[in-house]
């Protein structure tokens, strides 16, 4: 089976939750928490923006 290398909104919240529960369960070591809370940030600033950016266009699209 052959599945296509694409990525969805839903599949990076899934991500986010992922590394949630990987640190609470301690699944990193002290020297990889900078890298993992570095990437966490950046991918909950992404999927913040695009929420924000979806709102925006709802909002624009009760004006018209």
């Amino acid at each position: 089976m052959t599945e296509s290398a694409e990525l969805n909104i839903a599949d990076l919240i899934q991500l986010k939750r992922i590394i949630e529960l990987s640190c609470q369960r301690g699944a990193f070591q002290a020297a990889e928490m900078t890298s993992v809370g570095v990437t966490y940030e950046k991918l909950t600033r992404f999927l913040e923006a695009l929420e924000q950016q979806a709102q925006k266009s709802e909002s624009q699209g009760d004006l018209e």
